[in-house]
């Protein structure tokens, strides 16, 4: 029966009756009487000293419940008042005939939760009467009120500790706990000083509920948690991940001998790399391998698979990663039907340089045209699916993305079989590899001697070519695709030799010049003394710069200091900073203009196009039986050697191409999702709160076309000096400060 007792909660008056022995409980009858659909309470029968009570059959949370009730005569009765947090099976007293014995009546409800009235068919979902009948059943009712009451301020008390339900000095309490306090001013737009004031106006529960909200969970700084936390006040908001990683390029160096080089080498192929080719020699490299054999089994079919799809050349070796990548290759053109194998032109070689020599990668010939296009006919066609499950959803997800037309390096292939790196190569060939490269080289010796010092260089190579930059090459390819819609005037392109040349004869632009101004007025610096700037150019490397010849009429026109010169001279720096041209300089002959792109500082201008350098380096050693130290400067670095042995000289880099760069997580809004200035600061809150150290948080964009400062519906870029101003939620705990009584 205890059981039963604590099962019944709040419903004091049933509970005792329930627990009376056999003579008392004839004096304590109870019956349950349903609301029925239009709002009615009906005893049909005869009662004895009846009372009946009105009991909520849910718990209610943070809403109280009014209940008026009406006699068939139309009498009112008094309101009841179910107060917020009452339990289910809380009962008032409704009706009391005051009759020793009463007929058949009729009550009809009404209620409101909250102050919203309650539909008559939701009413027996929410109340229910209990008659009861006999004197000692009224002395229950009066004696077991009081339990209600004590079990509702329990549950109260209980939910002022939850974040979602404290209201009041409760909330101020936990602000406390979390050293965030209780806001006690609005942020406004100040147009007139152009700067964000605060307007007094106490915070109310709900605003500060959310803010609180920030700090209350356990925050893992996840991709997952913190767009769930996010989106719990800007539920539009995404997160753009790192799309653009960094790239790596190993070298082997030999400190002293090379003998501990060849040695790393000739073990790496006897033990770790995958020998595609089904001959004598690629057999006894696998034959002796200590492993188990489901392993065995795995590899003699992975080599398998891989001469299916591939013609591979005699020696051929590559790392188990990229032998799996290439192995889903040569399974979607097998699941394709496709019937010829693609040539491989080059694998692990140890003269190969970085690419090459540990068989992170390899190159492939480019298919004819033909080939490529009946390949993406066989891609796009509608077909059964086949056995190979994995096959397949890679097949679907390369369909969804259909490939051009004529993609003779079948991008789409390698991208789908998991392929990182996809680059042309001066050759014409493709190279591969399932690690970030791109086009990432270091040239420099494969054996430093002792006593000796080494250089290297370490640059992003462009797709065809090895001369110049990718970041450069790819900005300057789409300023010329884009120049003859774009307005702007044409330029041509000098290779380095001719470049040489024409900075030679360049002259001197003094500051204040007429030339000079004109250039100002475009947005580009003066050159100053010419022999200076040239000298400061030819110590760049000359991948990372190029010189621009523009067209002669305009030319002519600057050197002659016309007015209208301006504007297109202002359109094609435009198009070259849209373009990815970070860095700009001009240079002036006695009869031409040049511009020196670049996507690093050049000398005088610095990086004037763009936010930041579009490509950066980083050298590391990693001792493997050899040290060395190392002395870099941008992309140049000098090895000095230490003890003798096998070091891996390692060159990190990336090039920005507009996805997030490493490292980065960029916050964005959809178009047209304005944000006023206290969603602003949550915001901006909740991304210090959520995110881990070391990760750059990009809100360059949210804060230039997203923040509405005014309230007038359209976005106001936030001013420099305001780019990081928004008040901090937490305050910091200090030791031996005082802190306000109120919440502690």
């Amino acid at each position: 029966m205890a059981g039963l007792a604590d099962l019944l909660g709040a419903a004091s008056a049933r509970a005792m009756a329930t627990h009376l022995t056999a003579p008392l409980r004839a004096g304590a009858a109870q019956r349950i009487i349903s609301v029925n659909e239009v709002g009615a309470l009906a005893v049909g029968f005869p009662t004895r000293r009846p009372l009946l009570l009105l009991a909520v059959r849910r718990d209610l949370q943070a809403r109280p419940l009014e209940v008026r009730a009406e006699q068939a005569d139309g009498a009112v009765l008094p309101p009841l008042s179910f107060a917020e947090w009452s339990e289910a099976g809380t009962a008032l007293p409704l009706f009391n005939p005051g009759v020793e014995a009463g007929g058949p009546f009729t009550l009809t409800i009404s209620a409101t939760l909250g102050g919203t009235p309650l539909p008559s068919a939701e009413l027996g979902e929410w109340l229910e009467g209990l008659l009861s009948e006999g004197e000692l059943g009224r002395l229950i009712a009066v004696l077991g009120a009081e339990k209600a009451r004590t079990r509702r301020e329990a549950r109260r008390l209980l939910a002022m500790r939850r974040l979602e339900q404290a209201a009041d000095d409760a909330l101020d309490r936990l602000g406390a706990d979390l050293g965030v306090p209780r806001l006690d001013a609005v942020p406004e737009w100040d147009a007139a000083r152009r700067e964000i004031t605060a307007r007094p106006e106490p915070e109310n529960d709900p605003a500060f509920r959310r803010r609180l909200g920030i700090y209350r969970p356990f925050i893992a700084p996840t991709p997952a948690a913190a767009l769930s936390l996010l989106r719990q006040g800007i539920p539009e908001v995404r997160l753009a991940e790192p799309g653009n990683p960094l790239a790596v390029a190993v070298s082997l160096v030999a400190i002293g001998p090379a003998a501990p080089r060849d040695e790393m080498l000739a073990r790496l192929r006897a033990d770790w790399l995958v020998h595609p080719r089904a001959d004598a020699e690629s057999d006894a490299v696998h034959a002796p391998r200590f492993l188990p054999a489901p392993r065995r089994a795995a590899v003699e079919a992975l080599r398998a698979r891989l001469r299916g799809g591939f013609d591979f050349p005699p020696g051929a070796a590559l790392s188990p990663g990229l032998a799996v990548a290439m192995d889903r290759a040569a399974r979607i053109l097998a699941a394709l039907g496709h019937a010829g194998r693609l040539a491989v032109q080059q694998a692990q070689d140890p003269a190969g340089g970085n690419r090459f020599e540990t068989g992170l990668g390899l190159s492939v010939t480019p298919v004819a045209v033909g080939e490529a296009d009946a390949l993406r006919d066989l891609l796009l066609a509608p077909r059964e699916a086949g056995d190979d499950r994995e096959a397949e959803a890679l097949i679907a997800e390369a369909r969804a993305e259909p490939p051009p037309e004529g993609d003779v390096t079948l991008d789409w292939l390698w991208r789908a079989a998991g392929i990182r790196t996809r680059h042309r190569l001066s050759t014409g060939a493709l190279f591969l590899s399932d690690m970030p490269m791109r086009g990432l080289t270091i040239t420099g010796p494969s054996v430093v001697p002792l006593g000796t010092t080494a250089s290297f260089h370490a640059a992003f190579e462009a797709e065809g070519d090895p001369t110049l930059n990718e970041a450069l090459g790819r900005a300057l390819a789409e300023a010329t695709a884009r120049q003859p819609a774009s307005g702007a005037p044409g330029f041509t392109v000098l290779d380095p030799d001719a470049a040489a040349a024409r900075r030679a004869a360049s002259v001197d632009v003094p500051a204040g010049s007429t030339v000079a101004n004109l250039l100002a007025a475009a947005g580009l610096p003066a050159p100053g003394a010419a022999a200076a700037t040239t000298k400061a150019l030819d110590i760049l490397p000359t991948e990372l710069h190029r010189a621009i010849v523009l067209d002669a009429a305009l030319s002519a026109q600057i050197r002659a200091g016309a007015v209208a010169a301006i504007a297109p001279l202002q359109s094609l720096v435009q198009l070259l900073r849209e373009s990815g041209v970070t860095s700009l300089l001009p240079l002036a002959t006695p009869t031409e203009i040049l511009l020196v792109a670049g996507v690093t500082p050049l000398p005088i201008a610095g990086v004037n196009l763009g936010e930041r350098r579009a490509t950066g380096l980083r050298w590391a050693v990693v001792p493997l039986s050899g040290t060395a130290t190392l002395a870099q400067q941008g992309p140049h670095a000098v090895l000095t050697p230490g003890e003798p042995g096998l070091i891996a000289l390692v060159a990190l880099g990336h090039i920005r191409d507009g996805r997030p760069d490493p490292y980065e997580i960029r916050c964005e809004l959809p178009e047209g999702r304005l944000l006023d200035l206290a969603e602003y600061e949550w915001l901006m809150n909740a991304l210090e709160r959520c995110f881990a150290l070391g990760v750059e948080i990009n809100t360059w964009r949210l804060r230039q076309a997203h923040v509405d400062l005014d309230g007038d519906g359209a976005a106001d870029p936030l001013p420099p000096s305001l780019a990081r101003h928004y008040r901090r939620f937490r305050m910091p705990r200090l030791r031996g400060l005082d802190e306000p009584e109120k919440g502690i």
